[in-house]
């Protein structure tokens, strides 16, 4: 294990450890706040702890009850404010987010918990869930084990999903309006986005129909010779001038069939030698110019074109838009409820 892994390892270790520690301190507080809320209710304090606990209830009452605001600030509103001052120093220090003062407006929950009033103790609560997940996110528990989390964490992904829906369904509308609005993409595509990577389409096309080429051309390269042979035999058995030849005597049959065969076999030499060299790294230049000049002429088409042509990039766009409205439109949740009933 390199000195890199030791450290990142020590630095985890240490990260639960910190979380497990204020786990504990947080509950310990919740849970001494809740006795105190408890013990301050006159009918409990009398009914229970003056009835079976006298000493207890008579200490607590006149030495913690009556300052309770200040030993448990004192106790552990210190513990917490160090805490919080400690992690901001270490995200100020490792740069974890982009402002020196946004730790915490991000943890604005931890800053507010330690203000001793009763209004903002109650945040604490967020405090112990933000830990749990801390502690799940460090794998050192398994939340999805418990059927409460999976609960929360689904409802918490319909509210998200259903937020994110209407947002994204209501800017893709925007964006039609805007493109209907708009100039025909056609010419903004052919200008604005694909001249500006003339070059790099032309390699990337030129590239993969020599790849295209050197990988189909040889499996099936003697269909491509029969279909040739075929289609030769069908335009010279209707060829006049071939059709002379066999009025000579003895030969002329043969003499028409050597030409068949000759034509084929040039015609289909001609290719084979053009898809063969095309396929060949050292003529990649050629295949590399002939793509070009036809996106050259492509593109020239799409920025002086007119009519209803024009406007066909615009009517593809919206319509994909529209696709991926419909999408979006379909509840995953709900999806996963009907899993669940199965």
């Amino acid at each position: 294990m390199s000195t890199a892994e030791q450290r990142e390892q020590i630095a985890h270790r240490q990260a639960i450890l910190l979380d497990l520690l204020m786990l504990i301190l947080v509950v310990l507080d919740l849970s001494w706040i809740a006795f105190d809320q408890i013990f301050g209710v006159k009918l409990i304090r009398e009914q229970l702890f003056d009835a079976f606990l006298p000493k207890f209830s008579s200490w607590y009452f006149e030495e913690v009850h009556q300052s309770f605001l200040l030993y448990e600030s004192t106790i552990f509103g210190t513990f917490f404010i160090v805490e919080i001052s400690l992690r901001w120093l270490w995200a100020i220090w490792k740069k974890r987010y982009a402002k020196w003062f946004f730790y915490p407006i991000v943890h604005w929950y931890d800053v507010l918990g330690c203000i001793p009033l009763s209004s903002f103790r109650v945040l604490r609560f967020l405090r112990v869930i933000a830990l749990l997940y801390s502690l799940h996110k460090w794998k050192f528990i398994n939340l999805y084990n418990y059927s409460l989390f999976r609960l929360v964490i689904h409802y918490y992904n319909i509210a998200v999903e259903e937020i994110s829906d209407r947002v994204a369904i209501s800017l893709l509308e925007e964006a039609k309006i805007e493109i209907r609005r708009g100039t025909p993409l056609s010419k903004a595509l052919a200008q604005d986005v694909f001249r500006p990577k003339h070059a790099e389409l032309t390699d990337w096309a030129a590239g993969h129909i020599q790849a295209g080429l050197q990988l189909h051309y040889h499996r099936h390269r003697y269909e491509i010779q029969a279909y040739l042979k075929d289609i030769i035999e069908e335009i010279t058995h209707g060829n006049k001038e071939l059709k002379r030849l066999q009025k000579i005597p003895v030969l002329g049959k043969s003499i028409q069939q050597d030409v068949e065969q000759a034509v084929s076999s040039i015609t289909f030499g001609v290719i084979d030698r053009l898809t063969t060299d095309l396929a060949n790294k050292e003529h990649l230049v050629v295949l590399e110019t002939t793509v070009a000049a036809v996106l050259e002429v492509i593109f020239q088409m799409s920025e002086h074109s007119k009519g209803e042509k024009d406007n066909l990039a615009n009517d593809l766009v919206i319509e994909s838009v529209d696709l991926i409205i419909n999408r979006i439109r379909k509840k995953r949740w709900q999806e996963v409820e009907a899993s669940w009933k199965a």
